[in-house]
Parts: C-alpha cells; structure tokens; sequence
C-alpha cells in the first residue's frame, strides 16, 4: 500500500503535505532575506528524528518521504515551485501567493487527516517554526522580526494554536515525543 492511500490522499495531496515541513522552514529561514547555514538544521535534524519514530503517524510518514527525497536527491524546492507553477500561485513578479498556498493548499491538505494526525503536523510545525526562527540571530533578540511576523501570519493561516504549544509542559513532551522517548 502506498503511502497517501494509507492515509486516503492523492499521490499529489501526500507530496503536498510532505512538501509542508520544508516550505515553513524556508518561509521563516528567508524572512529576513538571507538562509544562514544555521537555519536548515533543525529542518533537517527534525525530519531526520521523526522519520524514526516507530508511531504510525502520518507525520512519521510526511518526514519519511522528506527523508526519502533528501537521500534521492530530489529538491524539496523544485517539488514545491513546480507545485506553485502548475497552480498558478506565483505572480508577475515570481513571488508566490503565500496566504493562498497556505490556507488554500496546505491547510486543505492538513485537514484531510484525522483530529490527532492533524495535531500531530501543527505541533511539530510549530516546534519547527520556532527552532527555525532562533536558530540564528543575536544572543538578545535571537528571533528577527520579520521571522516573527512570518511564523504569525503562518500559524494564523494554518489555524494552529499558539497558546497550547507555547506551554513549557507541551514544548518538553514535544521534545521527548521527537527524540523517541
């Protein structure tokens, strides 16, 4: 079985939601227009651990496929500007309709799973966003305020709620759930 029927999606809704990981670490990574090095890591060390993960989860198989396509070769880029091409979300300018891909696409997508599947993905990119966003930056304001503007706009658009992740108790069993423990 494939893994989008497991999950009752199209080939192309699958890659979609497995596309979701990367675009928001590229979306906070680029929002204050320079990709530090230091910025791709938590993409890549998240995947990477929750791709581990023995749960049967569809976000355990979103980062398998995001690991899958890293070890092929294949550009999590390219993937996601020929989805932007092929749905005409990019303007004259070549910018991308962010609020549209988000609400309209991803957001869509994400509500296709289950409650406990679709709190699993928030979750995770909520704890992705934030890693990203202070992955970088100076020691007394490690967030930019343009990566703070992005992940608002993102978490708003995606419905994911802010209050319920933010909790030191949440954020700690987030932690424990990605390192496998």
């Amino acid at each position: 079985m494939e893994l989008h029927e497991k999950w009752n999606l199209t080939s192309q809704e699958m890659e979609l939601a497995s596309l979701l990981p990367y675009h928001v670490s590229y979306m906070v990574a680029s929002a204050d227009g320079v990709i530090n090095p230091e910025e791709t890591t938590p993409y890549n060390v998240f995947i990477n651990l929750m791709s581990t993960n023995s749960d049967d989860t569809a976000l355990v198989d979103i980062c398998k496929m995001s690991v899958d396509r890293l070890e092929r070769g294949i550009s999590d880029a390219d993937l996601l500007n020929n989805y932007l091409n092929q749905n005409d979300l990019m303007d004259e300018n070549g910018l991308y309709y962010k609020k549209v891909l988000v609400v309209d696409h991803f957001l869509r997508v994400v509500n296709l799973f289950d409650d406990y599947n679709k709190e699993k993905i928030k979750e995770f990119l909520f704890n992705l966003g934030l890693d990203t966003a202070y992955s970088y930056g100076v020691p007394e304001n490690p967030m930019d305020d343009s990566e703070a503007d992005e992940l608002r706009d993102f978490f708003k658009w995606l419905e994911i709620d802010t209050n319920k992740y933010f909790e030191e108790k949440n954020r700690n069993n987030f932690y424990a759930y990605l390192n496998g423990e």
